[in-house]
């Protein structure tokens, strides 16, 4: 799930290669009817896949993508260049 625009997303795997594309799939971005933190985002996500939201992880680069975990028992960790936040419940 990202911020971020199809187009964006669409340009970002021209450059690293479509061969990574299937790795990231379902890749949900601004354009889904729910964006981050919504906690509905990855309550549907749990459910689509058949997962307690308890079994998912969340990682992000921003404290806005560490808040969709207020979904329930989500796991969610907060990684940036300087330091890893885990947070879980």
């Amino acid at each position: 799930m990202t911020r971020n625009t199809t187009a964006s997303v669409d340009a970002f795997f021209s450059v690293i290669g479509e061969e990574w594309r299937g790795l990231f799939r379902p890749v949900l971005t601004r354009e889904h009817v729910f964006v981050k933190p919504d906690k509905r985002l990855l309550l549907g996500l749990a459910q689509e896949w058949g997962l307690h939201p308890g079994r998912l992880l969340m990682v992000g680069d921003s404290f806005e993508d560490v808040e969709v975990r207020k979904c329930g028992p989500a796991n969610s960790a907060y990684a940036s260049r300087s330091r890893l936040l885990h947070q879980s419940e």
